[in-house]
């Protein structure tokens, strides 16, 4: 049910939507892209540079494009925290567990950490960032990747915070 969740959760980040449950519209939609290029790597860059430019009070500045940009890292990023947190917890309690599961069942579950909350072994939920220092390690990995602007925001979100905080070995 978990995995639901957070897939759930993770569609909806990148602007997927599931069928409506209310009672006007048909049960047999299917989830919707959102349209091409909406929120890639340039659409973030851009977006970035308008919110750094509207808080430097620029007359020429794009204030809803920068606080679009702004609030959408925030959910991502909130996302991610969440991922990671439910990944730690969940590591623990089966850590802490009498319980015989199956040592083959614990590593199948822990690469689903890997996947589901990539940085859940990384330093990024006790990082204690602002949302600007975060804007601001976004932006330096949109220059450092330009090739990578056709990707789906999220993806680079998640892509730029594991740069920032790469995963501690064992």
């Amino acid at each position: 049910m978990a995995r639901l969740i957070v897939a759930i959760a993770l569609l909806g980040a990148i602007g997927l939507t599931l069928p409506a449950l209310a009672a006007d519209e048909p049960q047999t939609q299917t989830l919707q892209q959102p349209q091409a290029g909406a929120r890639d790597g340039r659409w973030l860059r851009n977006g970035i540079r308008e919110y750094q430019r509207y808080t430097n009070r620029a007359a020429s500045a794009d204030g809803p494009a920068g606080l679009a940009a702004a609030y959408y890292i925030r959910g991502v990023l909130d996302e991610l925290t969440v991922a990671t947190l439910r990944a730690r917890v969940q590591d623990r309690l089966l850590n802490e567990s009498n319980n015989t599961t199956d040592p083959k069942a614990k590593l199948g579950m822990r690469a689903d950490y890997d996947f589901f909350a990539p940085l859940w072994k990384s330093g990024f939920v006790d990082s204690d960032l602002q949302a600007d220092q975060c804007m601001q390690m976004i932006s330096n990995y949109l220059d450092a990747h330009p090739e990578k602007w056709n990707l789906p925001a999220i993806q680079l979100i998640e892509q730029a915070m594991l740069a920032a905080f790469p995963p501690k070995t064992e």
